[in-house]
């Protein structure tokens, strides 16, 4: 697992949340598809076929003072 700290800023987290200028960390798991490639000469190299991320949005929400489920009530009932 990865840790970022970052200020809340809008443009960095567009969810429709106004930014708060407060110090969040984000934490994050990064995974990678690597395949094997022979080449001709023998030689091999492995190349980085696929990558996932995945940020910890319930964490990031939970610092800024939003809570999901009402926010989500909100939403359903419009």
């Amino acid at each position: 697992m990865v840790t970022y700290a970052v200020p809340h800023r809008a443009s960095a987290f567009p969810i429709g949340i106004a930014a708060s200028g407060q110090q969040i960390t984000m934490r994050s798991l990064d995974f990678w598809r690597v395949e094997r490639w022979e080449l001709p000469d023998g030689s091999v190299e492995r190349r980085i076929r696929e990558n996932w991320v995945l940020i910890d949005l319930l964490h990031v929400y939970d610092q800024i003072g939003v809570d999901v489920l009402a926010r989500m009530s909100e939403l359903a009932a419009k």
